[in-house]
């Protein structure tokens, strides 16, 4: 079942907004300071025609022991491969350290999935030692109260919006006067 057929089945409307999914390289042999390589380019503006190339920074911060020493803070500037939809609703960001796809108006998971899984193959073809850090996907939701409901932080409250079976973290909030 898609996820746009669950929030269908559970929700009159769907709450999530936006949505990233992206993957993180070990530094290393993927390098697109100076150039992006021909064939992953051609796939990117398959999807995503716009292309915006910019400079963005970089700020680590390295802490040994919080006791004994001072913050290491460095500072670095890269070269980050934009790709837009026509609709500017669809990103599609390429680092040398990290690969992902922002969805402004996220409809369905196979959408997002394919624009991700088709530049990262690409990569991962032409780059066979490649490593990846870490694999993120992120939802945002966007549900909107009326601000006259004066039960708006209430667990109970909260119930109408949020299907149990989606989420169980709510569970720890305890009612008023329990």
């Amino acid at each position: 079942m898609s996820t746009k057929e669950v929030c269908i089945q559970m929700y009159r409307q769907n709450y999530i907004t936006d949505a990233i999914i992206s993957v993180d390289f070990i530094t290393g042999e993927f390098n697109v300071e100076e150039s992006l390589p021909i064939d992953i380019k051609k796939i990117c503006v398959e999807n995503y025609p716009i292309v915006e190339i910019k400079k963005a920074n970089s700020v680590n911060v390295e802490i040994k022991d919080i006791s004994t020493s001072t913050p290491k803070v460095e500072r670095t500037e890269h070269t980050e491969w934009n790709f837009w939809n026509t609709e500017r609703k669809k990103r599609l960001v390429i680092t040398s350290n990290c690969l992902f796809v922002q969805f402004k108006k996220y409809e369905d998971f196979e959408d997002l999935k394919k624009g991700f899984l088709q530049v990262l193959k690409a990569i991962l073809k032409k780059y066979s030692n490649i490593q990846v850090n870490r694999l993120g996907l992120r939802y945002i939701d966007k549900i909107i109260i009326q601000e006259n409901s004066k039960a708006s932080s209430q667990h109970n409250f909260w119930k109408k919006f949020i299907n149990k079976y989606l989420i169980g973290g709510l569970n720890f909030i305890e009612e008023d006067g329990a």
